[in-house]
């Protein structure tokens, strides 16, 4: 029990910095997500794709967790950084050119 309240604790935590980091990258000369951002808003069933890309993230890093042993502060890192990830990737807020 105690694991799964520092998974979602360090989940939360690394949820908000990689929110932070990643949406300075896409607002900055960089704009390292609107490609991808751009494809995704065009998607006609994008809560859809965005709940299938959670689940085969949080899948793919169960795995991931399992096969290298990984702790649960790190886990919670990538999940917090994939959370992020698919955050900014399916928002609808693409900064614009200045």
């Amino acid at each position: 029990m105690v694991s799964f309240i520092v998974i979602i604790i360090v989940s939360i935590l690394f949820f908000i910095i990689f929110s932070i980091l990643l949406g300075g990258l896409n607002k900055s000369k960089l704009r390292l997500l609107v490609p991808i951002q751009k494809s995704a808003n065009k998607l006609k069933r994008k809560k859809l794709y965005n709940n299938l890309t959670l689940i085969v993230f949080i899948a793919i890093i169960t795995g991931f967790r399992e096969y290298y042993k990984l702790k649960d502060i790190d886990y919670g890192i990538l999940l917090g950084f994939l959370f992020a990830l698919t955050d900014i990737t399916f928002n609808d807020e693409i900064p614009y050119k200045k």
